[in-house]
């Protein structure tokens, strides 16, 4: 998944971060992108979504850094 596809999903999805908590969850950011919980835990080792918390084997990714990373266009190449 490249950086423009993950923009895409996001913005496309963006009224849907206000049914989420603040750390959002794998499951949750994979349907927040529309792909697979699979494409989301390989994202996330990738580093796309920064440091994730990670408490116990579960990753927390903060909504923060999700709206202002591709919300706001951060990520362009």
């Amino acid at each position: 998944m490249t950086t423009a596809e993950i923009d895409v999903a996001v913005t496309e999805n963006v009224a849907t971060l206000d049914k989420y908590g603040d750390l959002l969850s794998a499951q949750e950011l994979s349907e927040i992108l529309g792909v697979s919980k699979q494409t989301t835990y390989k994202e996330i080792k990738k580093g796309t979504f920064g440091n994730p918390w990670v408490f116990g084997r579960e990753y927390r990714i903060p909504k923060a850094y999700i709206i202002e990373k591709f919300l706001n266009g951060y990520l362009d190449d």
